[in-house]
C-alpha cells in the first residue's frame, strides 16, 4: 500500500514539476507581449510574436505548441502555423472561464495537457490567454520508472519479510523439537529397570520436563468431567 502511494504521490510532483517548468517559460512570454501592448500594440498586431513563441518552444522538448488567442477563441499565433486562425478547443476556454481570480489555467484531453496565462493591456484588460501544450508521455515515463523501481523495492521487503519470519519459526521450531526429544529420552528412562521406574533417580535435565508433562496431564485430567458429575 505504502508503494502505491508513493507511486501516486511521485506522479502528482512530476506533473507539478512540468507545469511550474512550462509556466516560467510562459511567463516570459506574458512579458514580452504586455510589453508590446504597453507601447500601443494591438493584440493582433505584434510582429515579433512568432520567431518569439519558436525560440521558447525549442528550449523544452516536452513542449507540443504554443498559442496565444484572443477572447473569442480564435488563435492568433501559434508554432502550428496551420492552426492559426482557428479556434481552440472548447475545453480550453471552459478552462480559461473556471480560472477567474487565478494566475493561470490548466485543462487535458487525456493525451495532452495544456496550461496557460492571461495575457492584459496596460489597463488590466485581458485581451487574450497564452496556451503552451504538452504531451503526457514524459511524465508516464518517469512514472513508469519510478513504478518499476518501487515494485523492486516493494519484492525486496516481502522477501525480506518472508525471511525473517522463517528464520524465527526455524527458532522456535528448533526449540520444541529439543525440548521434545528432553521428553522422549526422559520417558524412555523412565521406562529402563535400571532406572526403577523412578523420576528421582534422573538427573534434573530430564526429571524437570518431564514432571512438567506429568503436571499439564494431571491438569487435563481434573478439567474432564467425572461419572459423578454427569
Amino acid at each position: 500500500m505504502a508503494g502505491f502511494l508513493n507511486y501516486f504521490k511521485f506522479r502528482n510532483t512530476v506533473a507539478d514539476t512540468v507545469q511550474s517548468r512550462l509556466l516560467v517559460i510562459g511567463g516570459s512570454i506574458e512579458s514580452s507581449v504586455e510589453s508590446a501592448l504597453a507601447l500601443g500594440l494591438s493584440f493582433a498586431e505584434i510582429s515579433t510574436v512568432p520567431a518569439l513563441i519558436q525560440r521558447e518552444k525549442a528550449v523544452d522538448p516536452l513542449i507540443e505548441s504554443i498559442a496565444l488567442f484572443d477572447t473569442s477563441g480564435r488563435i492568433l499565433y501559434s508554432t502550428s502555423t496551420n492552426q492559426i486562425g482557428a479556434h481552440v478547443a472548447e475545453h480550453w476556454t471552459k478552462a480559461v472561464a473556471a480560472t477567474t481570480g487565478k494566475p493561470h489555467w490548466r485543462t487535458d484531453d487525456g493525451k495532452n495537457s495544456v496550461v496557460g496565462i492571461g495575457i492584459e493591456n496596460s489597463f488590466g484588460v485581458t485581451v487574450g490567454q497564452l496556451a503552451i501544450r504538452y504531451s503526457h508521455a514524459t511524465i508516464e515515463a518517469s512514472s513508469a520508472a519510478m513504478g518499476h523501481r518501487l515494485l523492486q523495492l516493494a519484492g525486496i521487503g516481502i522477501l525480506g519479510s518472508l525471511l525473517f519470519v522463517a528464520a524465527l519459526l526455524g527458532t522456535v521450531l528448533r526449540r520444541f523439537l529439543g525440548r521434545l526429544n528432553t521428553l522422549e529420552n526422559a520417558i524412555k528412562n523412565v521406562s529402563e529397570p535400571a532406572s526403577g521406574g523412578d523420576p528421582s533417580h534422573l538427573p534434573p535435565e530430564v526429571s524437570k520436563p518431564l514432571e512438567e508433562a506429568l503436571n499439564e496431564l494431571e491438569d487435563l485430567a481434573r478439567q474432564l468431567p467425572t461419572k459423578g458429575s454427569r
